[in-house]
């Protein structure tokens, strides 16, 4: 059992030290070309890293108390879900306050093409947790999600190339907090369900 928990931290923490330097790169590289999603959806990787190290300490923690394993699970998927919600609330204020339009939708295409690549590594490396926990589950939920948003980078960044609509990339920052927050309730509800299913007798 330890060893199992030795090899969840593990991936944890990898997908946290992925998550936050590739956030860090495509934070500059989206504010310097200056694209809405691009800024909302580094932000929200950055914010993933966090996340990982949360999950990383939810595991260390029932490390050491087995016992309380499931209340230990449970309650670090409510802050998983909390720092979800405050990751939308960042890309809905980025969003907003960026008004500049994209100076290349080719190099938005391009970016949102590095952060799949880097989403689906992570998921790659956590995926296993999935059915193991719901401290997996919360993990793997959010690397969906930021590999959801990196999509939508560059789906955004083609239809501003091949419509030439410059308010997409608005648009598109908007959608990825709704996804995040998607997430959180999706999360939360998962908590609860379990929380219900230990209650009966």
């Amino acid at each position: 059992m330890g060893h199992d928990h030795s090899i969840e931290k593990r991936r944890y923490a990898l997908s946290a030290r992925i998550a936050f330097l590739a956030g860090t790169i495509f934070l500059f590289a989206a504010l310097f070309i200056l694209t809405a999603v691009g800024v909302g959806d580094a932000t929200h990787l950055i914010a993933d890293g966090f996340v990982s190290l949360v999950s990383w300490k939810i595991s260390s923690n029932v490390e050491q108390n087995h016992d309380q394993e499931a209340v230990i699970r449970r309650r670090g998927a409510y802050v998983q879900a909390t720092l979800l919600v405050v990751a939308a609330a960042i890309i809905v204020v980025e969003t907003y306050l960026h008004e500049h339009e994209p100076r290349s939708a080719l190099q938005m295409m391009a970016l949102g093409a590095a952060s799949t690549m880097v989403a689906l590594w992570r998921f790659s490396i956590v995926h296993p947790e999935w059915r193991r926990s719901i401290t997996g589950k919360g993990e793997v939920w959010h690397v969906a999600i930021d590999l959801g948003t990196s999509v939508t980078v560059a789906i955004a960044g083609f239809l501003l190339w091949y419509f030439a609509i410059p308010a997409i990339d608005r648009w598109a920052g908007y959608a990825v907090a709704a996804i995040a927050v998607l997430g959180a309730a999706h999360l939360v509800w998962t908590a609860k369900q379990e929380s219900a299913t230990e209650r009966r007798p």
